[in-house]
């Protein structure tokens, strides 16, 4: 199968606003910045080249199974999980080549030409954010560019996705559509009761105390400053810029609900994928923004020194591990236990 990157993973990634290589393979320590799920529920292939062209070019291959599906190296668009439950009903043989046809073409995505234009845009942010921070100062008009043409990049896969699931409804029967649907809908269903009994169990943990860090988990600002030694009056400061509210469960909820939304029009006799929220490319540039004037709101902060060891950091770019954070950071909780769902 062609190599897939979520979009969300490989800008992020490739700004290398996550753990550095020589950081420990740990998903809390080098998880992605909070974005909002539309985004990431926007896996758009032209994130492919761009991961590969990145600072850091250990990209995994891709994991077997279902985990392997979501992760990088397979493809996991919107509507992938509706390929993989169709592909396991019963189809007819001018059935299964019209589904192969489809997943095809979600697989293969946007022409080359806009998957280099996304490319140079991630290059073009990166180099942009690393600079911007050096000087003290991000120039938000200077970066406008680089998400007008990530937003095409977003689109264009997008609309590939959306075409793949249209065919694939039209190839199959009511029925099977409905069965897809309930057959999904059951390992959802038996997934949130894990992360609920999971949740359940750590909650006495968080109650006797082991600190506000323990309760909200590293947020994106405490990855970016973690190693810049602040000062009280610093720490202070950036306090203030710390996320009011659980933006990942909310962000998962939101999620949720898109999936349902989506669960729910395709077992239906008429549907148009183009017209549901996940495949809107507009919102591929939301939290590439929200990272910018998060660094425009930290740089006056920092000391000059400081500003240098992120820059640095930065530069060094991401770990593999980092990347695959990024994606896992907008999932739900529970991929650990994803792993023998086939």
């Amino acid at each position: 199968m062609s190599k897939r990157h979520l979009l969300l993973a490989a800008l992020i990634g490739s700004s290398a606003l996550l753990a550095c290589k020589d950081k420990p393979a740990d998903a809390t320590a080098s998880a992605a910045p909070t974005t909002p799920s539309a985004t990431a529920s926007a896996t758009p292939k032209a994130a492919d080249s761009a991961a590969e062209g990145s600072k850091g070019e250990g990209a995994d291959k891709g994991e077997k199974g279902e985990r392997g599906d979501r992760h990088r190296g397979r493809w996991g668009g919107p509507g992938a999980i509706l390929f993989r439950a169709a592909k396991g009903a019963e189809l007819k043989d001018d059935q299964k080549a019209k589904v192969e046809a489809a997943e095809k073409t979600a697989k293969t995505g946007a022409e080359a030409a806009v998957k280099d234009a996304t490319k140079e845009a991630v290059k073009g942010l990166h180099d942009d954010l690393v600079a911007g921070i050096k000087a003290g100062k991000i120039d938000a008009a200077k970066l406008e560019p680089r998400y007008a043409a990530l937003e095409k990049g977003a689109k264009a896969e997008l609309e590939k996705d959306a075409e793949a699931l249209n065919a694939l409804h039209a190839a199959l029967e009511p029925a099977q559509r409905k069965a897809a649907v309930a057959s999904i809908r059951t390992k959802e269903a038996a997934r949130d009761q894990r992360i609920a009994d999971r949740k359940g169990k750590e909650a006495p943990a968080a109650k006797e105390g082991e600190g506000k860090e323990r309760r909200r988990g590293k947020s994106h600002v405490d990855r970016l400053v973690g190693d810049l030694e602040l000062d009280a009056e610093q720490q202070k400061k950036v306090e203030a810029l710390q996320p009011k509210d659980d933006a990942h469960a909310a962000r998962r909820a939101d999620m949720k609900k898109q999936n349902d939304a989506l669960l729910t029009a395709f077992e239906k006799d008429t549907f148009d994928a183009k017209k549901l929220e996940p495949f809107d490319g507009k919102k591929a540039r939301a939290p590439l923004e929200e990272q910018a004037k998060l660094l425009s709101a930290l740089l006056p902060i920092l000391k000059p020194e400081q500003r240098e060891k992120l820059a640095a950091k930065m530069e060094k770019g991401p770990s593999p591990h980092g990347r695959r954070a990024a994606i896992d950071h907008d999932r739900d909780d529970d991929d650990d236990d994803d792993k023998g769902e086939k």
